[in-house]
């Protein structure tokens, strides 16, 4: 009698990452993340939470999340390489309007994405997903005076969706880079929303 091999354990029984015990608050975004094909580890059982996230990285995130289609043409951007991992996001992003590049005609390839900047996205993205949005009514963190004005309103409405909030300090802190944790927290947040 023949019989059938024990199916290997179920991926929701195996444990993803073993390096989140430090962000228990992001551990559902980014294990659920992770399941839907959205973000990746660094390694095999790595997900390195606290490092930050470029604006490449953050881009083919959310066209993922997003699950945009390819791009019919190039963006244009002049730090953008043809045939590079990243550049079928970035014209994919670029093309829905989501992303735009900086006066000199470049992405900023390899810098590390501001939390502004990723708020910046997250509110294009929602807009172009027509989702509804209530803006909170005025910025509340103690720093909010820091926000870039072409952010502003992107990060009111992030933190009228609850999508973004402050630190224990009540601060955004605007122009520091993102870590992969809360960038799994702001993608997942979107998901949510859509």
């Amino acid at each position: 009698v023949e019989v059938e091999p024990a199916d290997p354990p179920a991926e929701q029984d195996r444990e993803r990452f073993r390096d989140l015990d430090g962000v228990p608050w992001a551990k559902n975004y980014i294990e659920t993340l992770a399941k839907a094909g959205v973000i990746n580890g660094k390694r095999e059982g790595i997900f390195d939470p606290e490092s930050s996230v470029t604006r490449e990285e953050f881009t083919k995130m959310l066209v993922l999340a997003l699950e945009l289609p390819a791009a019919e043409t190039e963006a244009g951007f002049s730090d953008v390489e043809e045939d590079a991992w990243y550049a079928p996001y970035v014209n994919a992003a670029a093309e829905k309007g989501l992303l735009q590049g900086y006066d000199n005609g470049t992405i900023g390839i390899g810098a590390s994405i501001t939390r502004e900047e990723a708020a910046t996205l997250i509110a294009r993205a929602a807009d172009y997903a027509g989702c509804e949005i209530i803006p909170a009514e005025a910025l509340t963190f103690e720093d909010a005076l820091e926000i870039s004005e072409f952010a502003a309103d992107a990060v009111r409405a992030c933190q009228g969706a609850k999508i973004i909030q402050g630190n224990d300090q009540n601060q955004f802190l605007p122009r520091n880079p993102i870590t992969r944790a809360e960038c799994a927290k702001m993608i997942f947040c979107l998901m949510d929303l859509l």
